[in-house]
């Protein structure tokens, strides 16, 4: 396998935040609505669900992308690992999945490898 350093460096951070703010610049918002709060838990359940198979990125870099406190975000992570058991959270879990898929074509044309 290869190292967490090496797979975050060949993995370029700058350009998911960009994807993120483009697509999703509502997710940005210090809001609690409702609709906001799925869409920003869908996108960390999307990356929770992918962290290792594409990206392995630290709490602290991902923190920095989503603009919080990481300690915030391993609390959001905490909670999130239990959305498959708890019912309520299928819009939250479909909206990960129809996201990924998106995210699979994005990574594997090479969209976000870090260029040198």
């Amino acid at each position: 396998f290869p190292s967490h350093d090496k797979i975050c460096k060949e993995f370029n951070y700058e350009k998911l935040e960009e994807w993120l703010r483009l697509q999703f610049p509502e997710v940005y918002e210090k809001k609690r609505i409702p609709e906001l709060v799925c869409k920003r838990g869908g996108l960390l359940f999307m990356i929770y669900e992918k962290r290792g198979e594409y990206i392995n990125v630290s709490f602290k870099k991902l923190a920095k992308i989503f603009n919080m406190n990481h300690s915030t975000l391993i609390y959001l992570f905490r909670r999130i690992k239990s959305w498959k058991e708890v019912p309520g959270y299928e819009k939250e879990i479909m909206f990960a999945r129809e996201l990924t898929d998106e995210f699979k074509l994005l990574f594997s044309t090479g969209y976000f490898d870090l260029k040198i």
